[in-house]
Parts: C-alpha cells; sequence; structure tokens
C-alpha cells in the first residue's frame, strides 16, 4: 500500500499533556527495563480508551491525552493556502476548546477519586499538541512540533526515544530541568473523566463554556487575576443568559441584573448565588471601567470560577470540582 493510500485511512488525533506529567494506574520506575517496555513503540501504551459517534479519546500511561473530534476532522481546512487561514484558525480554535475541557474532566475525577492525586488541568494550545495518526486504533505515526522548543510533548516523546536506546541515567526530563511525574491518577478515575467527557462533548456550548474555565485557571495560576475572574465572567453572563431563555423563551431579553434576579424569582437559583452573581458583576464592571484602580483578590477569582462552572453544567447530570493553585511564592 503507497503512502496516500495509507494516509487517508488512518485516523489522526491531537496528542497534548496536563499542566505537569502524571502516571495512570501505577507510578512507573522509567529505570526499570520491564516496566519502561510500557513506553517502546510510538506513543506509551493506552490506560484507558473510549470512542462514541462523537469522538474518539484515550489516555495513556504517562498522561498523554489523544483525542479525535469527528465531526471536526471531516472538515480539516488546507493550512497552507493563505486564504483559509481565518478559517484554519478557527478550526483549530473549537479543536483546542475540546481539549481544553477535556482537561477539566480529569482535573476533576482525579479530585472527585480517593484513589488518586489531584491532577492540574491547563490551556492547551497549538504549539503544544503532537499528531497521531492510528489505523484500525493502532497507532502507526507521530509528528512533534519540535521548533517551540521543549514542550512537554516534545520532552516526553524523548523520554521514548531514550528508553528504547537501553536508558541510562539521567533521563531527558531531568537534563531539561522538568521533573519525573510523582503522581498519579487511578484507572477508574481516568475511566470517569471520559465517560463525564461523552455527556459535554454533546453539546458544543457547554465545551466552549468549559474551555473559557481553562483559560481562566490558567491565567489564575500565571497571577494574572483581573483576567482570570474577567474569562470566568464570560462563562457567567453566557449561562445566565441562557438559562434566562430556556425559563422564559421568547420573553425579552432584560439586563444580566434583571436576569439574575428572576432566576432567583423563578427558584432556577438560590439566594446565596443571587448575591454571589451581583457581587462578582459589580467587581468585573469596576474592572473593565476601572482598571487602574480596582484591585481584584485571588480569592474573588476562585469564587467566579466556582460559580462559573456550576452554572455552566446546571440542568445536567455533570458535577465538576475544580482546583486553583496561583504560583505565588516567597
Amino acid at each position: 500500500m503507497d503512502d496516500f493510500k495509507l494516509l487517508n485511512l488512518m485516523d489522526f488525533y491531537i496528542g497534548f499533556y496536563g499542566a505537569h506529567p502524571f502516571w495512570v494506574g501505577n507510578h512507573i520506575d522509567i529505570y526499570d527495563r520491564e516496566q519502561a517496555e510500557l513506553f517502546r513503540g510510538i506513543i506509551p501504551n493506552f490506560s484507558v480508551k473510549l470512542e462514541n459517534e462523537y469522538f474518539k479519546a484515550a489516555i495513556c500511561v504517562n498522561g498523554l491525552m489523544l483525542l479525535r473530534i469527528e465531526h471536526l476532522a471531516r472538515i480539516v481546512p488546507y493550512i497552507a493556502d493563505p486564504t483559509q487561514y481565518n478559517l484554519s484558525a478557527h478550526w483549530m480554535d473549537k479543536y483546542l476548546d475540546y481539549a481544553n475541557t477535556m482537561q477539566i474532566c480529569v482535573e476533576s475525577e482525579s479530585i472527585k477519586c480517593i484513589n488518586s492525586h489531584e491532577i492540574q488541568s491547563t490551556v492547551t494550545r497549538a504549539n503544544d499538541i503532537c499528531k497521531i495518526g492510528m489505523l484500525n486504533g493502532t497507532p502507526c505515526s507521530s509528528s512533534f512540533n519540535h521548533k517551540y522548543g521543549q514542550s512537554q510533548s516534545v520532552v516526553m516523546n524523548e523520554l521514548k526515544i531514550w528508553i528504547t536506546k537501553n536508558a541510562i541515567w539521567p533521563s531527558p526530563l531531568e537534563v531539561n530541568g522538568w521533573r519525573l511525574p510523582h503522581e498519579f491518577i487511578s484507572i477508574e478515575a481516568a475511566k470517569n473523566a471520559l465517560e463525564t467527557f461523552s455527556i459535554i462533548a454533546k453539546d458544543e456550548q457547554q465545551v466552549r463554556f468549559l474551555s473559557y474555565l481553562a483559560k481562566a485557571k490558567a491565567a489564575y495560576a500565571e497571577n494574572d487575576y483581573r483576567m482570570s475572574l474577567i474569562l470566568s465572567w464570560f462563562v457567567i453572563e453566557s449561562s445566565v443568559q441562557w438559562l434566562f431563555n430556556a425559563s422564559a423563551p421568547g420573553k425579552k431579553k432584560p439586563s444580566t441584573a434583571q436576569m439574575i434576579d428572576f432566576l432567583r424569582t423563578e427558584g432556577v437559583i438560590s439566594e446565596e448565588s443571587k448575591l454571589c452573581l451581583h457581587h462578582l458583576r459589580l467587581l468585573r464592571n469596576a474592572l473593565m471601567h476601572e482598571p487602574v484602580e480596582t484591585v481584584c483578590p485571588p480569592d474573588e477569582c476562585i469564587k467566579a470560577g466556582q460559580v462559573a462552572i456550576a452554572l455552566a453544567v446546571k440542568n445536567s447530570d455533570i458535577t465538576l470540582v475544580s482546583s486553583w493553585r496561583s504560583s505565588v511564592q516567597f
């Protein structure tokens, strides 16, 4: 079979990592030859897989997440054509929204599972991903974006090559200033994450909301508290509008403050939630209209993020939890 026909038969996935490397199932000693066998091949062994009409996804033993969104995979634009640049950028942005949402699901299930460490999600950027080709579910090609430096995908691929060449200390992770993963999530948590993602992936609006939440968390982690709160507010305001439209179809849309009060009157949200939303609305307005004078405390960002994630999945059978960590050190 020639290369062109083979390419047409392949399913292509994007591959990406969370904020830090982690193991799935058990801690792996990469200096142990038997355990290191899990890394041989195009990519490390799969720990869990799930596929349906919307997507195909897997999580490997080293935390590499693989994702193929079927409706996007069928309409790949020709990025080499300058006239399709805007289309290509929009297509990639939508694909990365799904990757961000999948990470939010992994983080949530790692927190909820008592047998797992807490895994931190991050924002997946176009220069962080790798591309994996699969034929009948078996990895048969890979490409990594080396021109953007030592991303986690690149370093993990170097680790695989190092193991294949009969590993001797030190590993590429230590050489490049990364750290060997010491955290792991259970197989159960990984399976639950993909199951939760399978529910969310059916709704592009929820996917977009949760991707914004991933960006808000990333801004918080980088101590950009103003941006974190504003990104969370995007989700809050959009969710309030969606809940209002669902509760009062055809009714003229009032102000955000009035919609919040309406949702409380209709029993859609609690009194506590109403007061919290009004408080965050005033803070967001101050940030937009008086950005220099307004201080945005970190705990307000966490509050906004938690409210946003609850509203984003309201009226569904999903419960998501999140962890907010800042890089401030003394």
